[in-house]
């Protein structure tokens, strides 16, 4: 019985020292990463040692899920969809939309849906829309899409259209006008 005991404790000790060593090159391939001058070079890099970080870390993602159909097979629910932060910064944010939510086709982004900053007129006539991002977007003609006085908050989406145009619209309407980015 001792000596079973004993075996366990080794094989746990050395489990722990494996941990331990696994955690140390995970960092030492991110520090190789940092050291890396190209940009592309350095994002590959990071790509490349992202599945080492989380299973150093052992955090789940979506991606490491097994499903079936979209559904979960062994009945688990994330943090997220439970409504429990496990984070202090997801703390009361349950309800929240993302910041920025994207449609893709291909790998390309052909749509974004954000809040605005702002938004203003410009000394020409056209509407200025300022994003919770940054980006700033002009009216390319003049049209009402019937924003409120105080636009911040206000949800719109920006839709890449053909040979290279784009259009605004506020959320939940099907009138939009066309735009384009300033900033």
């Amino acid at each position: 019985m001792v000596r079973v005991f004993a075996a366990l404790l080794l094989a746990a000790a050395g489990l722990g020292l494996a941990r331990a060593s696994d955690v140390s090159d995970t960092l030492d391939d991110i520090a190789k990463c940092s050291a890396i001058a190209d940009n592309a070079q350095r994002l590959a890099c990071y790509d490349a040692a992202a599945p080492k970080v989380r299973a150093a870390l052992n955090v789940e993602t979506k991606e490491d899920g097994v499903t079936l159909f979209g559904l979960d097979i062994f009945g688990g629910e994330d943090a997220a969809g439970s409504g429990e932060a496990t984070r202090p910064e997801d703390f009361g944010k349950q309800d929240l939309p993302p910041p920025v939510e994207t449609v893709q086709q291909g790998g390309v982004i052909t749509e974004i849906t954000i809040a605005l900053a702002d938004a203003g007129v410009s000394k020409a006539g056209r509407e200025i829309y300022v994003l919770e991002n940054g980006q700033v977007w002009r009216q390319k003609e003049a049209a009402d899409l019937k924003l409120p006085r105080k636009a911040a908050g206000v949800r719109v989406k920006i839709r890449q259209g053909a040979l290279g145009a784009y259009y605004l619209s506020k959320e939940g309407t099907n009138k939009s006008v066309p735009v384009e980015r300033i900033k």
